[in-house]
């Protein structure tokens, strides 16, 4: 929603990162192809360092919200941050609005009201709020009776302790927000400015207690997750991926009122689910029933008890009581469930899974699933990888998973997406997958990397598989040498020339891109880069959006970064460089 779908389940890590598209340096120009794609390039002195620049609609148009923090103060000064509300006009970005802020603003992110209006949620120190354009001021008012943001001593990235997303298609965006009790879903209610809670999640929380000195520091482990319909409903569902499987919780997301908590929590004893009692292969058996639709608690526990071997039944009978409060609980949310993806549970010593992508990609409305593991074998350097694909399939209120011939590389993927090939259709999805040996003898004299290997395979995802699985021709192979090149690489995928079909981008020589065009083969690329450099793109990029800031065909890339400024009031400069190839337009005369 705020990233694109190349973040969406970012790798972590070193290898990870640096290959994300230190992966795909594509060659040079060849003779004949179309013209450089153009850059247009705006600087705004801005009294501060940027935090966060998000794109999104305002009033109906395109625009930009930037955040600062106060720069270098003289004596005397107040620290007060600004908001910056930006608009593309004629290829320039002119400054709609600025906001002075009350305190540190950490985040800032637009919502849409139930009266359609749209507003700030913002993350002022460690609560939330919400800022309402008034007279061309911006006011701030309490968000709602939330625990404070809990950073455990180190504050995590504000993406990662929140989400906004329209859970049920009404238009009306809904607030998540994890504590150290678990997850709690808010919604802001007709005619109030405060937020009301739907729904609470107080299983999957984990909390890690660390002594350090005479300092006790508190670790929030929250399960991987993401939001997806899995199911093809129409709603949005929460995902949970877990070492063995993955636990999926597809709500029937209530209107506005506030209703009881999660059904995993006892309301007489207001004790977790964990704490019922309940044997775990009983647990298992209550994460895979269907939604809770009988008509008594007692016909839910009968049902349960009818439908298990007989062996299972007198294990099981003496904790029917347990099991029936559960029903008790009036919910608006079906029941979750869990679904184990083949042998994934089988995990033996030397291995490691990891799981690069889940998602809905082939139209199906069913949640796809690829992993890779990696095996280790008597060569400490030497690894068998696989990597697999799993297609979901609906069975009633469960999902279980086809997996698809699985694909062998001889160095770990380090890099494996499903990649919507067409703008705005998710029918034609294809496996982009880049491998990556490293030059270990270097790193080992010189610590750091020297060389590179990258070899990138490019697979059509058709009717729910992976096409072509025994090809083992890479579609690009090179090498990259980037001992002299200190600039973090970033790859995009967006259509940057309205045809409908994504482009692929990929900056990794300082201010130069690689672009290669996308095409109705969805898993084959033009025959040559278009290299357009050198380019004004910022040697120290802070981050970069695929965007629609003009509302014309094709989208564009939006960049910003710092640029210090010989002053002594150390003021630095914004500049947001943003690319496109669609025609100019005519200039005014």
């Amino acid at each position: 929603m705020r990233r694109g779908p190349w973040a969406a389940a970012a790798p972590r890590g070193w290898a990870l990162s640096l290959t994300l598209s230190l992966g795909l340096l594509l060659g040079w120009a060849a003779p004949g192809r179309a013209a450089p794609l153009r850059v247009a390039t705006s600087a705004l002195q801005l009294a501060g360092v940027p935090e966060q620049v998000i794109a999104t609609p305002w009033d109906g148009r395109p625009a930009a919200l930037v955040v600062t923090r106060p720069r270098v103060l003289l004596e005397g000064e107040t620290p007060l941050p600004h908001l910056y509300l930006l608009r593309l006009e004629h290829e320039a970005l002119g400054a709609v609005a600025d906001w002075t802020l009350p305190q540190t603003l950490r985040w800032a992110e637009p919502i849409v009201r139930p009266d359609g209006r749209r507003v700030l949620l913002g993350l002022v120190g460690h609560q939330w709020f919400l800022g309402e354009p008034e007279a061309g001021e911006l006011k701030w008012y309490p968000l709602c009776d939330c625990p404070s943001v809990f950073s455990g001593g180190r504050d995590r990235p504000p993406s990662e302790t929140h989400f906004v997303q329209d859970l049920n298609g009404d238009g009306i965006d809904e607030v998540l927000l994890p504590d150290r009790r678990g997850l709690t879903v808010y919604r802001q209610a007709p005619g109030e400015r405060r937020l009301v809670a739907l729904w609470q999640d107080r299983w999957r929380t984990q909390e890690k207690y660390e002594r350090a000195g005479e300092h006790t520091k508190v670790t929030i482990l929250l399960p991987w997750h993401l939001l997806t319909d899995t199911n093809g409903d129409g709603i949005v569902d929460l995902v949970q991926i877990e070492d063995n499987g993955l636990r999926i919780t597809n709500h029937a997301w209530p209107a506005v009122d506030p209703v009881d908590p999660y059904f995993f929590v006892d309301e007489e004893t207001k004790s977790d689910y964990a704490d019922l009692k309940i044997p775990p292969a009983l647990k298992k058996v209550l994460q895979s029933l269907p939604p809770l639709n009988f008509e008594t608690p007692e016909a839910f526990g009968e049902a349960l008890l009818r439908n298990q071997p007989p062996e299972a039944r007198e294990e099981w009978a003496p904790h029917l009581p347990a099991v029936t409060r559960l029903a008790q609980v009036p919910v608006p949310v079906q029941i979750s469930y869990f679904s184990a993806l083949p042998a994934l549970g089988e995990k033996r010593k030397g291995e490691d899974w990891q799981v690069l992508d889940a998602r809905e990609m082939n139209g199906d409305g069913v949640l796809d699933v690829v992993h890779h593991k990696g095996i280790d074998t008597t060569d400490i350097f030497a690894q068998k990888n696989q990597l697999r694909w799993f297609a979901g399939k609906r069975q009633g209120a469960s999902l279980g998973f086809e997996e698809s011939p699985r694909l062998f590389f001889t160095e770990g993927p380090a890099f494996a997406r499903v990649v919507d090939t067409r703008h705005g259709d998710a029918g034609t999805p294809a496996l982009f997958v880049a491998t990556m040996e490293v030059d270990l003898l270097a790193i080992i004299r010189a610590l750091t990397i020297k060389k590179v290997s990258l070899e990138v395979y490019i697979y059509p995802w058709i009717e729910g598989k992976v096409a072509n699985p025994a090809s083992t021709q890479a579609a690009l192979t090179f090498s990259v040498d980037f001992s002299n090149n200190r600039s973090r690489p970033m790859l995009f995928v967006a259509d940057m020339d309205g045809d409908g079909w994504r482009d692929f981008i990929f900056n990794l020589k300082p201010q130069h891109l690689y672009v290669y065009r996308g095409n109705a083969q969805g898993a084959a690329l033009d025959d040559g880069p278009i290299v357009s450099g050198p380019v004004p793109l910022p040697r120290r990029r802070e981050e970069g959006l695929v965007v629609d800031l003009d509302g014309r065909p094709g989208e564009e890339l939006l960049f910003w970064y710092r640029d210090k400024q010989l002053s002594t009031e150390e003021q630095r400069t914004v500049r947001m460089a943003w690319v496109t190839d669609t025609p100019a337009p005519p200039a005014a005369k």
